[in-house]
């Protein structure tokens, strides 16, 4: 789910989707601030209901900046670059127990408006690597990705 801050106290629309019976986890997409913010109040409501929660899905483009951010407004609320806002998903959500993390999205392409990570992007592939299995010892090492 995504635009989870956009709930009213009335239509508390991501509460009732999480507590269907047949949903088995509370997945949620992390592209803001806002979002960020939210993972908190998500967790603590999937532990309430008993489900696990899961960031399925984040990222932000590379126009930001890798390894430093590239000043201006910054992106829906972010003004870090891409390897401290992935880091900061990964530290928010530990430390509330989210339990999985699906960052958006591997491959090779090098343009602003894109969100791919690689090694070419190596601040936030360092992030990654440091969060994700280890790797080393598959087929998708560093040198065979791009």
């Amino acid at each position: 789910l995504n635009h989870m801050e956009e709930e009213a106290a009335n239509l508390p629309w991501w509460q009732n989707i999480y507590s269907l019976p047949n949903n088995d986890i509370a997945a949620f997409k992390t592209y803001s601030l806002g979002d960020l913010q939210l993972i908190p109040s998500i967790t603590s409501f999937a532990r309430k209901i008993g489900k696990p929660a899961l960031d399925e899905e984040f990222g932000i483009p590379q126009s930001i900046g890798d390894a430093t951010f590239n000043g201006g407004n910054g992106i829906l609320g972010i003004q870090t670059s891409r390897a401290q806002f992935y880091q900061d998903v990964y530290t928010a959500g530990a430390s509330v127990g989210v339990q999985g993390f699906v960052f958006w999205d591997l491959g090779c392409d090098l343009r602003s408006d894109s969100y791919q990570v690689n090694p070419q992007t190596p601040a936030t592939w360092q992030v990654v690597e440091q969060h994700g299995p280890d790797i080393s010892k598959t087929k998708n090492t560093e040198e065979s990705l791009c």
